[in-house]
C-alpha cells in the first residue's frame, strides 16, 4: 500500500510541475539538429563512395581497351577510334568508338586531333557531353611528342568536372 501511495505522490508532483513524462520541445530539436548534421556530413561521403565504385568497375575495361589499341598500333602503325577493329570483346561495344552501359556510364576510344589518343571513361552522354561529373583518361603509349598532353603518355588521369568528381579523383589519389 505504501508503494502505491508513493507513485501517486510522484504523479501529483509531475502534474504540478507541468510535466507528465516524455521529451521537451528543446530536447527534440537538439536531436533533430544532431541527426541533420550527421546526415550533412555522411551524404557527400556516400555519393563519393558510390561514384568511385562505379568508376572502379570500368577502369579494367578501359585498360584492356588500351592494351588492344597498343596491339593494333604494333600491327598497323597507328591507332584506331573504331572498337570493331580491336581484338577484344566488351559487352555493349558498338564498334563505332564508344561503349554505352546501362547505368549511364560510357567508355570512348578517341583520337583527339590525331595527336593525343586516349581512352575515356565518363559518367554522362558520350561525344560532346557538356556536363561531365568525372572523366578518367587512359593515355596510349605512343603520343605525339608535340602534343600538349605528351607528358601523360602511358599514364592514367582522373579529371573531376564537378565537386563530386573532384572528391572522387582526390579519393583515388589523382
Amino acid at each position: 500500500m505504501n508503494k502505491i501511495y508513493q507513485k501517486n505522490i510522484q504523479r501529483a508532483k509531475n502534474a504540478a510541475a507541468g510535466r507528465f513524462g516524455g521529451f521537451t520541445l528543446i530536447e527534440l530539436l537538439i536531436v533533430v539538429l544532431i541527426i541533420g548534421i550527421l546526415a550533412a556530413i555522411a551524404w557527400p561521403m556516400y555519393q563519393t563512395a558510390v561514384m568511385k565504385s562505379k568508376l572502379a568497375k570500368y577502369i579494367p575495361i578501359a585498360v584492356s581497351l588500351k592494351q588492344a589499341e597498343e596491339r593494333y598500333f604494333m600491327q598497323n602503325g597507328s591507332y584506331t577510334d573504331a572498337t570493331s577493329f580491336l581484338d577484344i570483346q566488351v559487352p555493349n561495344m558498338t564498334g563505332t568508338g564508344y561503349i554505352l552501359f546501362d547505368d549511364g556510364w560510357w567508355i570512348d576510344v578517341l583520337e583527339w586531333g590525331d595527336s593525343t589518343p586516349w581512352i575515356v571513361i565518363g559518367s554522362s552522354s558520350p561525344r560532346g557531353a557538356v556536363t561531365q561529373e568525372i572523366t578518367y583518361r587512359v593515355y596510349l603509349d605512343n603520343l605525339d611528342p608535340s602534343s600538349s598532353e605528351a607528358a601523360y603518355s602511358g599514364k592514367q588521369r582522373c579529371i573531376g568536372g564537378s565537386a563530386l568528381g573532384r572528391r572522387v579523383c582526390k579519393s583515388m589519389g589523382m
